[in-house]
């Protein structure tokens, strides 16, 4: 038994998609690449990945994970 609980990592998962408007997609993309680029960046980030839905190229889903609170946090606050 682990009586320790610092031992375990606290990582925050978040799963997001978002529906842009069709005639909007280049312009999404080319402001999104940016973000995607500074969150990867952040301390404490793990993965920011974007994925475009191939059965629907204006759905797009973001995959994110963050060591623990104190990552997420400041990439809230970014």
């Amino acid at each position: 038994m682990v009586t320790d609980k610092t031992q375990f990592m606290e990582k925050k998962i978040v799963v997001a998609r978002i529906k842009v408007a069709e005639d909007k997609i280049n312009a999404f993309l080319e402001l999104v690449k940016l973000l995607v680029e500074a969150t990867r960046m952040e301390p404490g980030n793990g993965v920011y990945t974007l994925y475009q839905m191939p059965e629907d190229p204006a759905e797009f889903l973001f995959y994110e994970e963050y060591t623990g609170q104190e990552a997420f946090r400041i990439h809230g606050n970014s």
